[in-house]
């Protein structure tokens, strides 16, 4: 398993890079479509370090240009099923690797970002209300990576300037 954890995350980075304009070399589509397959067998295990996987590399996959709309926006929206099917005391590095994935594809540079924030916003506002720093920091990524102005904003409406959190 950790064998294949880590193939599967190096498939991804090989990707993205290949999939970067300035690559020197380019993968096929069907390259493409078999890593976001292997991603979405990854993220969807029930085995937190498993999903973990999934969710980085699915993020690498979609953080450039080249699949089809309906095909980016089902693999978008696995990371927000994930998300919501975590119980309240599921291990919080799977909680904030999902949101560290979204944070990521709402992102300047992203190929989706206008389908991923429509998507992920809401769970971003929602994860506001966590008492652990570091799914609240993930959180505040994403938002902020959606638009600095209103995430400020937010932030302030929500008194998270008396937060005692250094970060």
């Amino acid at each position: 398993e950790q064998v294949k954890g880590q193939l599967l995350d190096t498939l991804g980075w090989v990707c993205f890079y290949a999939l970067s304009p300035n690559s020197p070399f380019k993968i096929t589509p069907e390259t493409r479509q078999q890593a976001l397959d292997w991603a979405e067998i990854f993220l969807l295990d029930e085995k937190s370090g498993t999903a973990q996987i999934g969710a980085r590399v699915m993020k690498k996959l979609l953080e450039r240009n080249g699949l089809r709309a309906d095909e980016a926006e089902k693999r978008l929206n696995l990371l927000v099923e994930k998300y919501n099917g975590l119980k309240d005391d599921s291990d919080e590095t799977l909680r904030v690797a999902l949101l560290n994935a979204m944070a990521g594809l709402v992102a300047q540079d992203s190929a989706y970002k206008v389908n991923a924030e429509k998507l992920y916003r809401q769970i971003f506002i929602e994860a506001l209300n966590s008492k652990t720093d570091i799914v609240l920091e993930s959180a505040i990524e994403g938002l902020a990576n959606i638009d600095k102005t209103s995430a400020l904003i937010t932030l302030r409406t929500r008194g998270f300037h008396n937060n005692p959190s250094a970060n």
